[in-house]
């Protein structure tokens, strides 16, 4: 890969975060500021490029980073999610945090993002 088309992927992925902070985050400021962190930032992007081609990367992303979270890693980024704890930080900025989980946890992360999706049951009208 030349690093003109890794630049235009990168920037393309880039838009596709800014978008989701635009339009899809109007109800949650902190995926929202965390999108538009990430669009602006080529080092976490270089770990949300490896989700599988064709998916929602932003929703991916986040939800790779939440999960790890919610399985019981112990970061100060939980300070940010109402889903993790008693008082939530509305004053500090949560990206620097943030960052830094996502690089710690780099590979669990691009683990997640790329996996399968979860195979879906059959539905009773397709069985036998």
């Amino acid at each position: 890969m030349t690093c003109q088309t890794w630049d235009a992927g990168l920037a393309a992925l880039a838009q596709r975060f800014d978008r989701f902070a635009q339009r899809e985050c109007r109800v949650s400021p902190l995926y929202e500021r965390l999108s538009r962190g990430i669009a602006h930032d080529p080092g976490v992007l270089s770990i949300a490029v490896h989700a599988r081609e064709g998916q929602p990367v932003p929703n991916l992303f986040l939800a790779a980073v939440h999960y790890l979270l919610l399985k019981g890693v112990e970061h100060p980024l939980t300070a940010f999610y109402a889903s993790l704890s008693h008082v939530i930080s509305q004053t500090d900025d949560p990206y620097p945090s943030f960052r830094v989980f996502c690089f710690e946890h780099a590979e669990e992360i691009q683990r997640r993002v790329h996996a399968p999706p979860p195979a879906s049951s059959p539905t009773r009208g397709s069985q036998g």
